[in-house]
């Protein structure tokens, strides 16, 4: 019996997710070396299965980048929906974070501004710049990646200064105290990424980085 449309654009939409996946997980090894043929090999699919797909290798690492963007990791609306105090939210948003940098999660590496030169990362990063200077649709997925995480600093600098009117946090610049979180999460992410057996030695990070703003 014949498939239905329906069940042909299913598996169509399967077969798209099983690509990006494995073009996601390759070029996180490989970065700019990475092929067309090393994500067909991936996926488990033939080389020209994945040029029905997609036009070329950037078609797909723009795909990539547009799901990232899609995918709020951080999601601050939820976050503010939360019956929880200041620290305890702040915890979550460290938590997760710290999470993301563990995975290696490439919304985190990009944003950062982490130097990754030495690491495939390195090309998730150099793209992300490129897209600033793109097409219309390029500027405008690295316009969202930009907003999500510019708006995670301004709610964390927003839990700070209600952390601090609740006696929770230390009497200091709100600005100074958010920029002091995210130096000590980017040098963690960049430890991350050249010695990971140091960072997974000392992983988790979040209640010492707690402590220096604790009241």
């Amino acid at each position: 019996m014949p498939r239905t449309e329906e069940e042909n654009q299913r598996i169509r939409e399967l077969q798209r997710k099983k690509i990006l996946k494995a073009a996601k997980d390759i070029l996180l090894r490989k970065g700019q070396a990475t092929t067309m043929a090393d994500i067909a090999t991936e996926a488990g699919v033939s080389q020209g299965l994945a040029y029905r797909y997609f036009e070329n290798k950037n078609a797909i690492c723009m795909e990539v980048m547009r799901e990232m963007s899609s995918d709020d990791i951080f999601n601050v609306a939820h976050l503010r929906s939360l019956d929880k105090s200041p620290t305890e939210k702040l915890e979550l948003i460290l938590t997760n974070l710290l999470k993301c940098v563990e995975k290696f999660e490439i919304t985190v590496q990009a944003t950062l501004e982490v130097d990754t030169s030495r690491h495939s990362f390195n090309f998730f990063h150099t793209l992300y710049h490129q897209m600033k200077e793109g097409s219309e649709d390029e500027k405008a997925i690295a316009a969202k990646l930009d907003n999500q995480f510019f708006t995670l600093r301004s709610y964390v600098q927003e839990l700070i200064e209600a952390g601090q009117e609740a006696g929770e946090f230390i009497q200091e610049n709100s600005d100074k105290l958010m920029i002091m979180v995210f130096t000590c999460i980017k040098g963690l992410t960049a430890l991350a990424i050249r010695h990971p057996e140091q960072f997974a030695a000392y992983y988790p990070y979040t209640d010492l980085i707690l402590r220096m703003i604790k009241a």
